[in-house]
């Protein structure tokens, strides 16, 4: 690149873009339940569906196995994996319940005064997705990943 107006910019080529968009397309899939817990995940079936080649089905399926959303079985494919049950989701939530108030608690004594800023303006942005959908937990669960992004703001407890 001789364009010295680009020196310093991280360029992301398409092709990633592609690989997230079909990430997100089939995790909505999942759990939207239009690829249901225990069914075998086609690739080439994907492919047509979603309009795209196999090389970034293949490249979101990889990445939804290290989400613990597909699994991958030797000479059989890949299968959705079982979403908790109401029971197991209910638990998860009371065990969160014990141990997230102290993690937040140690968090917070520990950080900067800008992780501080971030930290409050996460807490304002899980307040609102509580408050515009307060009766569908199962959404409420979806937009928890601002609980992993608050997790790199804060610094590791001792």
């Amino acid at each position: 690149m001789s364009d010295s107006s680009n020196r310093g910019r991280e360029v992301v080529p398409l092709r990633s873009v592609l690989s997230d968009q079909t990430y997100d397309l089939i995790r909505e899939m999942i759990f939207s339940h239009e690829i249901e817990p225990g069914q075998r995940v086609n690739i080439d079936a994907l492919s047509v569906l979603l309009k795209v080649s196999q090389t970034p089905v293949r490249e979101a399926l990889a990445r939804l196995g290290s989400d613990g959303l597909i699994a991958k079985e030797a000479l059989k494919g890949y299968t959705a994996t079982n979403l908790l049950s109401a029971q197991e989701f209910s638990d998860l939530f009371d065990f969160r319940l014990l141990i997230e108030p102290w993690a937040a608690e140690s968090a917070a004594r520990r950080a900067t005064r800008t992780e501080g800023i971030a930290l409050n303006d996460e807490v304002v942005l899980a307040k609102k997705v509580i408050k515009d959908d307060s009766e569908n937990q199962w959404s409420i669960a979806l937009n928890m990943q601002a609980s992993h992004r608050s997790r790199s703001l804060m610094p590791i407890a001792n």
